[in-house]
């Protein structure tokens, strides 16, 4: 045990006796004092260190980082201890100091201390906690180095069954399976570790004991097995792997095929089935998918979430199921209205229930406008538009956001309802876009935070049939519309001539003529608008304006 001068010892003493007895706030205090009366013991501001790292552990200034391990990393250093203390702290920062030298001049002045041994095979991965892809040395000689340190380690101290789960990570990480399944099993005899059981998982899975990796997998996780097991990201846990075999991923792959031949029973609960059809959604299997989808509602057809889940799946689909797809959205506009529509909102608008309120009115317009595509696909334009108009739209009560109406002074640089560029079908259907863009332009909307939701959601359709002209054009159509009753901010005649001249060119498309004369014919109406609201606007300006743009609108009207 180091010495040193009183209180400080007194504070180190009774720091490790509660970390002993687990109180790792009374600890951390005591090593906060400490650390502040000897500044310069690698030791003190190492243990430190370790303390704050733990959950919930904070000094007295509320700060939880790595500074403490950097200051350990910076301590002068001459002895075996203070070299292991100081090399501790250069391993657990994020670039100071030099762990590979301290730890082996530790080891050189005293060779018997195990941990000394394992935290310099843990170097040789990773020398800081600011990873590098050229800090691993991955060669035969490398890997053999490492491997004699965790066997050294283990030589000095067997019963560390820490030491076992690293080194079968190790094994892991280089694709010895054998190897690796030995120290995990050996670790996994004493103490339940949720990273070995993850790991032992893995490897089981990968040599076909199916029975023992889902087992394994239950152990994993405190919340049991979980639906989506299936993503264990192997490419990850085996980073150097056998190239006399294939990949990990095509060996991950293969024993998933022999998996679904086994008829092995997997967990039937709501939530089990939720997760596995994410999966399978994430993985194209939609078909799949969908049926842990149907499942999942039918064993909870009240919940939310279940149903939004149901309604990816169903659009995921070669041919959806469009009829379905409508009774689920419809379900959820009246399942989420509560939320969306409870009261007024007098929160601040950073609050989290006016951010709650804020999700629920997105997820009910997100909805409406699947809701609209699934009636257009069944033959009901009318009540597509009728949703689509809607889903654009605040409840009666939910108050405007009136951004400029005082001086009347527009700008197009803040959205409406949400963000909706995921919010035209994620199906891609060049039909139903190209009519919904006709039928909103065509119209005029008072409301100007509705149109711009519009502008956005058509920019965004725009976006998604991936015509470069038309998504320029629609670009410009939303950021140079004004509203009844306002001027443009800013200048804007040189941006309004190119845009109309875009227009014109795109007019010589046949299949979006009807969109971009709509568009010549929206900046016309806007630029009026623009002319006749300014301030200093006189009436003989304003009546030259109506006389210069009307003859144009009623010609672009008639395209």
């Amino acid at each position: 045990m180091p010495s040193f001068p009183e209180p400080v010892q007194t504070l180190y003493v009774n720091a490790l006796q509660h970390e002993q007895a687990a109180d790792w706030g009374a600890a951390g205090a005591c090593y906060e004092q400490a650390v502040k009366l000897v500044t310069d013991s690698p030791e003190l501001w190492a243990r430190y260190g370790q303390l704050l790292g733990r959950k919930g552990v904070r000094n007295s200034d509320g700060h939880i980082g790595l500074a403490a391990f950097s200051r350990a990393a910076k301590c002068p250093a001459t002895t075996a201890e203070e070299l292991y203390w100081r090399g501790v702290g250069a391993l657990l920062n994020d670039g100071d100091g030099d762990s590979r030298r301290d730890l082996a001049a530790s080891l050189a002045l005293d060779p018997t201390r195990a941990d000394a041994w394992y935290r310099f095979a843990e170097a040789l991965e990773t020398p800081s906690a600011y990873v590098s892809p050229d800090d691993y040395d991955a060669s035969p000689e490398g890997q053999a180095r490492r491997l004699a340190a965790y066997d050294q380690a283990l030589a000095l101290n067997p019963t560390n069954d820490w030491y076992r789960v690293r080194r079968g990570r190790f094994h892991l990480l280089h694709d010895r399976l054998d190897e690796a399944l030995a120290d995990l099993d050996a670790a996994l005899l004493h103490q339940t570790y949720y990273h070995a059981a993850e790991l032992r998982a893995v490897t089981r899975f990968l040599r076909h004991d199916f029975r023992g990796a889902l087992q394994d997998f239950r152990t994993s996780s405190w919340r049991g097995l979980e639906g989506d097991w299936r993503e264990a990201r192997v490419e990850y846990v085996i980073k150097y792997p056998d190239k006399r075999q294939p990949s990990p991923v095509q060996r991950w792959n293969d024993a998933l095929a022999l998996f679904e031949l086994t008829g092995l029973r997997e967990p039937t609960s709501a939530k089990y089935l939720s997760e596995r059809a994410h999966y399978f959604l994430k993985h194209d299997a939609p078909v799949r998918a969908l049926a842990d989808a149907e499942a999942t509602v039918a064993l909870r057809p009240g919940h939310a979430p279940y149903r939004e889940l149901r309604v990816a799946c169903q659009q995921a689909q070669a041919t959806p199921d469009f009829a379905a797809l409508l009774t689920d959205c419809e379900w959820l506009l009246e399942a989420l209205r509560p939320r969306a529509t409870r009261s007024k909102r007098t929160d601040n608008p950073g609050s989290l229930r006016s951010q709650a309120i804020d999700q629920a009115l997105s997820r009910r317009a997100r909805y409406g406008y699947y809701a609209a595509w699934a009636h257009f696909r069944l033959g009901r334009p009318e009540q597509a538009l009728a949703h689509f108009a809607a889903a654009t739209d605040r409840p009666p009560e939910e108050p405007r956001r009136d951004r400029g109406r005082m001086s009347g002074e527009w700008s197009p640089y803040s959205l409406g309802i949400g963000d909706v560029k995921y919010l035209p079908p994620p199906v891609f259907d060049t039909e139903y876009l190209r009519w919904q863009l006709e039928h909103q332009l065509a119209q005029e909307v008072t409301d100007p935070e509705r149109q711009r939701t519009i502008n956005e959601w058509l920019l965004a359709a725009a976006q998604v049939l991936n015509v470069p002209e038309l998504a320029q054009a629609m670009e410009q159509y939303r950021d140079l519309w004004v509203p009844a009753g306002h001027y443009y901010g800013y200048a804007r005649a040189d941006a309004v001539a190119k845009a109309l001249t875009q227009y014109l060119v795109g007019m010589q498309q046949p299949l979006y003529k009807t969109v971009f004369a709509q568009l010549y014919r929206g900046i016309l109406r806007s630029e009026l608008r623009d002319a006749q609201n300014r301030p200093d606007a006189s009436a003989e300006q304003c009546r030259a304006a109506l006389d210069h743009y009307e003859a144009r609108i009623a010609d672009y009207s008639a395209k």
